[in-house]
């Protein structure tokens, strides 16, 4: 079964919106590697309830990449295989925003659209070497 495993909240102003979250619910959060995208860890790793980590994405980014204005949560499903799950998406009446891409050292990576219009990712983790 596909889970979600990542989600994006869009915001005009990344910084202030993670310090929203620190405040309100102690979200921890940092800028990636100064691209103006701000990673958000909701909790520990291991013990308390199960949840997801995400990322806050500027308003500018954001309609570069989708074409428009996105006031939502983007939840992104993590896959075994992109491209088959991509070939399932567009079967099945769904559609692709963007070619996949390669996110270095985490994986492959592209937004599609359900049927009703409705952005969500897909993701395939890079297999990382056995220490």
């Amino acid at each position: 079964m596909n889970r979600p495993v990542h989600f994006e909240i869009i915001s005009k102003d990344p910084e202030r919106t993670s310090e929203f979250y620190k405040k309100a619910f102690g979200w921890d959060s940092q800028s990636w590697q100064d691209s103006g995208y701000w990673l958000v860890m909701t909790g520990e790793e291991s013990g308390g309830a199960p949840g997801i980590d995400g990322g806050i994405m500027s308003e500018k980014d954001a309609v570069e990449v989708f074409g428009q204005e996105v006031p939502a949560y983007i939840c992104t499903l993590e896959v075994e295989d992109i491209d088959s799950a991509i070939a399932s998406v567009t079967s099945s009446g769904g559609s692709l925003i963007n070619e996949k891409n390669q996110i270095q050292g985490v994986g492959w990576h592209v937004y599609c659209r359900d049927p009703d219009g409705n952005i969500f990712g897909l993701m395939e983790r890079l297999e990382l070497p056995a220490e």
